[in-house]
């Protein structure tokens, strides 16, 4: 019995060594979570020099959680 060559040119190394798709995070959520992150930092610095008043930056907060949980959906959607 000889031995079964399989042509791994162009494949995924990852895909083909743990026989399935791995969960990674898609650039699309990555992106949304960086943006959720520095709009939650740059409303903290501005509130702590007084540029923005404390209900902008709960506002700002408030933004930033929704973007979290909407790439969190989305990551999870995309590993579906």
């Amino acid at each position: 019995m000889g031995k079964k060559h399989t042509k791994t040119y162009g494949k995924d190394p990852q895909l083909l060594q743990t026989g399935r798709k791995s969960k990674r995070i898609t650039p699309g959520v990555r992106n949304l979570l960086l943006f959720a992150l520095v709009l939650l930092a740059a409303a903290e610095v501005l509130l702590r020099m007084g540029l923005i008043p404390e209900q902008g930056a709960l506002a700002a907060d408030i933004v930033s959680m929704v973007l979290v949980l909407l790439a969190a959906a989305g990551a999870v959607r995309s590993w579906n």
